[in-house]
């Protein structure tokens, strides 16, 4: 078995000496391709190393995160980035099975075993963009927890609109039940004419 480390060693120095641990320096992120400054050793660094990431996902990592440096070719000379990560801000704790996509700033999507999604804005807004419709599948009910509700546009409901804490108002414009405006109906008086329209 001594005999064979022995033979083996200088394979197994090359190996080692071509995975290296590096931290990332500067990040170029208006490539194509990402391209990272990273100090493999206390001596070396590396300028514009291609950053391998995974299909349908990209981050901009932050200097210091830690990466992995893979050393192409029979000089070793190319190399690229097959990993990046930061102990810092990588979300903790998840559960077996569950998974979570996470940014420097503490908002993050955690897709939980028992909860569903999660998303966290950390106070910041959330935007969506360019939808042409947005689809709520809820089998119970869709709950928003917030003081205002507001919607630039109609609202069309194919149930009942009740509210427990306060009146349905209009500021402009006409709030209808049916066919009939609530501030403009009239009720004709039993001597004849109508009454006046509803006063605010």
């Amino acid at each position: 078995m001594s005999e064979m480390r022995r033979i083996l060693a200088p394979l197994y120095r090359s190996i080692g000496n071509r995975i290296q641990r590096a931290v990332v320096l500067l990040a170029n992120d208006s490539l194509k391709m990402q391209r990272l400054q990273v100090a493999i050793l206390a001596d070396e660094s590396k300028d514009s190393v291609e950053h391998f990431q995974p299909f349908g996902f990209t981050a901009h990592p932050v200097p210091g995160a830690e990466a992995i440096v893979l050393r192409l070719g029979i000089g070793a000379d190319h190399a690229v980035i097959i990993a990046v990560d930061d102990r810092r801000y990588r979300k903790t704790d998840l559960g077996e099975g569950e998974s979570a996509q996470y940014d420097a700033f503490g908002k993050f999507i955690h897709l939980t075993k028992d909860g569903g999604i999660i998303i966290d804005a950390a106070g910041a807004d959330v935007t969506v963009n360019n939808a042409a419709t947005i689809t709520m599948n809820a089998s119970v009910e869709v709950v928003i927890n917030a003081p205002t509700l507001t919607v630039n546009g109609d609202i069309e409901a194919s149930g009942n609109i009740t509210t427990s804490g306060g009146d349905i108002a209009a500021t402009s414009g006409e709030v209808t039940a049916g066919a009939i405006g609530v501030t403009t109906h009239h009720h004709h008086e039993s001597g004849g004419g109508n009454t006046g329209a509803a006063l605010a």
